[in-house]
């Protein structure tokens, strides 16, 4: 377990959190999730190829007009941007995603929660829900309270010898990877959007 509690700071960095999170008064473990920027329409047109046609050449075959396509897309890309945000979230908060963690990593810090849930609860905090916040993991709470003082000091009296550390560890390592790789998710579900919920110009 002291080998764990040494380990603290340097799991922390990797996993980017950081001290400027609007709640972070409240909230101790906070990942930056904002997107600055989405994707063009060139991005998503060849991921969409990429993800749901043999190749791009079947694409320009199967759509009508990828003039339309691309005015529609231009017309409505705000409202297909949301949706995947929206998407994205959910993951977090509305289903079962983030309640596990890879069997790798959960060999990696030899964990096995009962039925391999880690009885995680999520919170997307700031003024424009910038920062996703970790606030509960294996029946415990996770606060600002776990911070000895506000500079950096990773000596968590709740935690000292407790069981839960791998278990919050490896649930650390996982929404790092998760949040480390947002755009490509994005980029992703909008994709599936101009794919499958633009029908009047991307037939089925």
């Amino acid at each position: 377990m002291n080998s764990l509690r040494r380990i603290m700071p340097h799991i922390i960095n990797e996993c980017g959190t950081d001290d400027r999170a609007y709640s972070m008064h409240r909230n101790w473990l906070c990942w930056n999730v904002k997107m600055h920027t989405g994707p063009s329409f060139n991005e998503v047109w060849e991921k969409m190829c990429e993800e749901h046609y043999i190749n791009e050449a079947e694409a320009i075959t199967r759509i009508p007009s990828t003039r339309n396509l691309h005015n529609e897309w231009v017309k409505a890309c705000d409202q297909h941007y949301d949706w995947a945000i929206e998407h994205m979230r959910s993951t977090f908060t509305g289903d079962d995603t983030m309640q596990y963690v890879t069997p790798e990593r959960a060999k990696k810090w030899g964990v096995t929660p009962l039925d391999n849930r880690f009885d995680t609860k999520f919170e997307f905090v700031g003024r424009s829900g910038g920062w996703l916040a970790l606030t509960h993991i294996m029946g415990m709470p996770i606060d600002s309270e776990m911070r000895t003082s506000k500079e950096l000091d990773y000596e968590m009296p709740k935690l000292v010898d407790n069981w839960r550390l791998p278990y919050l560890y490896a649930m650390m390592e996982e929404i790092t990877d998760m949040v480390s790789n947002r755009y490509d998710e994005l980029l992703y579900q909008m994709a599936y959007n101009m794919r499958y919920n633009m029908p009047d110009v991307v037939p089925e």
